[in-house]
């Protein structure tokens, strides 16, 4: 089954070109980091530094302006001056800013000193000069996630930052400091609908969950003309941990949703709380309803290798989060369990059932990602669901065995 958490991406499948500096900009004129890297010797230094060696490696995405290189966090892992690499868009021009503001021409394989885990300010240029771009790179020792996370969405949401124009902003989370949910919030921007916050398929919702405080509401949303123009009719709200990435949707959407995140721990159970309605009109890509067929949500836990045997990455995304051999666990909620009354809170309970045996030694060296994921529709991701289908969700917790 495709993953369901694609939100419309309708722009990427018209002639338009968006450029990820402003929109409907003219040739050449990008302004972004493409791609990050730091040498930090042979291979055995990097791997004293670093969990992976391709962690010295990273791809940028189109709405990243803050750069970490995630460390170790023993002595042998601290580093202060190395040289750094950087890959723009065809044309850009690269500058280093000191402290008083003043740009430096910036050459690749320049020593950089990112002692303290101080970050470092950078400023690139398009190649016409109309347009620029603000980036922050730093090497920290890598911040863990804990054994346990509660999840209450109480106080870890914030609104994206108006810029360039931009008077659309939408919300995002993170969790005890980290950048570990992602939504295709970004993507429901470039519907062209002009949506104001509370609008859009992901959200939160003030004074309503638990105990009278804020919780996450997820809505299934209709994407008006441009949808119905191309087929994507709707899109499902979701919350999955991860990372969302515009640019690589203009090309393969399903990998835009790229789901899951290192984690430290082996997760045993997800519990948490939920209330669901759904739409009044299940109906198909082309608009027609299907008759007989009520919308569901989806909630569920993926533990799977993100390593291969020669030591190479590997990120499961919205084709096969739910499909991939690497997946060694997984907890799911049964849609013919569903309450879709949304008159109460209604706990979930979801076991993670492992298919294989992982090494404790394995688990805390970051080999395996966990992704946590809710959908408003569960077959959001062929376009299908009803508009207006509804799910909160609240004090959400991920117990570990370790």
């Amino acid at each position: 089954m495709k993953q369901h958490f694609l939100p419309c991406l309708l722009l990427f499948l018209t002639s338009v070109s968006i450029s990820s500096c402003i929109g409907n900009e003219p040739a050449n004129a990008e302004c972004d980091i493409e791609q990050a890297w730091i040498h930090v010797g042979d291979a055995e230094r990097v791997k004293a530094v670093f969990y992976h060696a391709y962690d010295t490696l990273l791809t940028v995405s189109s709405t990243q302006t803050n750069i970490v290189f995630s460390t170790r966090s023993d002595q042998d892992a601290i580093i202060s001056t190395v040289p750094l690499f950087l890959e723009t868009t065809a044309g850009a021009k690269v500058f280093h800013v000191d402290n008083n503001g003043h740009e430096v021409s910036f050459k690749n394989g320049s020593a950089i000193d990112f002692s303290n885990s101080q970050p470092v300010n950078f400023r690139v240029r398009s190649e016409d000069g109309h347009f620029q771009r603000n980036y922050t790179i730093a090497v920290v020792p890598k911040r863990e996630m804990p054994a346990d996370p509660e999840f209450n969405f109480d106080n870890n949401f914030s609104l994206t930052t108006v810029k360039d124009g931009d008077i659309y902003p939408y919300y995002k989370w993170t969790e005890y400091g980290i950048d570990w949910w992602a939504s295709g919030n970004a993507g429901y921007r470039l519907t062209g609908l002009k949506a104001q916050p509370m609008d859009y398929p992901t959200c939160p919702e003030l004074n309503t969950g638990l105990g009278g405080k804020h919780c996450l509401k997820l809505t299934t949303r209709d994407t008006g003309s441009l949808g119905a123009m191309v087929g994507m009719r709707i899109a499902a709200g979701n919350l999955f941990s991860g990372t969302f990435d515009t640019q690589e949707a203009l090309g393969n959407t399903l990998a835009a949703t790229r789901m899951g995140l290192p984690y430290a721990h082996k997760p045993s159970r997800l519990t948490g709380y939920y209330k669901y309605v759904p739409g009044v009109k299940m109906q198909d890509r082309t608009g027609a309803e299907i008759k007989n067929e009520k919308d569901y949500p989806d909630i569920y836990c993926v533990v799977y290798r993100n390593t291969d045997e020669q030591g190479n990455p590997i990120q499961l995304d919205g084709s096969n989060i739910l499909s991939s051999p690497e997946i060694v666990g997984i907890g799911r909620i049964k849609s013919s369990d569903i309450d879709v009354s949304g008159t109460q809170w209604v706990h979930f309970d979801l076991p993670v059932a492992y298919n294989a045996t992982i090494e404790r030694a394995d688990v805390e060296n970051y080999l395996y990602n966990t992704a946590i994921v809710f959908s408003s529709s569960i077959r959001g991701a062929e376009f299908i669901g009803a508009p207006g289908s509804t799910l909160w969700i609240d004090n959400v917790k991920l117990e570990c065995e370790y």
